[in-house]
């Protein structure tokens, strides 16, 4: 998911893909980390991580996926072919 919304951030001019990409890359590692900090004898790994996973992702799509829009959208009432798929589906989809 990450590479895509990437792809579309860089084909659609958004100027803030490096802050956007180190938030993913934040995330990444703080997965990693709860994997790796996983002790079977002092919880449960899957509801520490989907846990997580939930939070970041709901805040991470209605608050910073959704500065792009602006982006990749475009306006509808002029003829016009994405450049790439990830922008049609952004602009068909209207979220992430």
């Amino acid at each position: 998911h990450f590479e895509r919304e990437e792809i579309l951030m860089k084909e659609s001019g958004y100027p803030d893909i490096e802050r956007h990409k180190g938030i993913h890359e934040l995330m990444l590692s703080e997965v990693q980390r709860i994997v790796s900090n996983f002790d079977d004898s002092k919880g449960d790994l899957s509801t520490d991580l989907v846990s997580y996973l939930k939070r970041w992702l709901t805040i991470h799509i209605m608050q910073t996926d959704r500065e792009l829009i602006p982006f990749v959208v475009r306006d509808e009432t002029a003829p016009q072919k994405p450049s790439s798929p990830f922008i049609e589906t952004a602009s068909l989809g209207r979220a992430n």
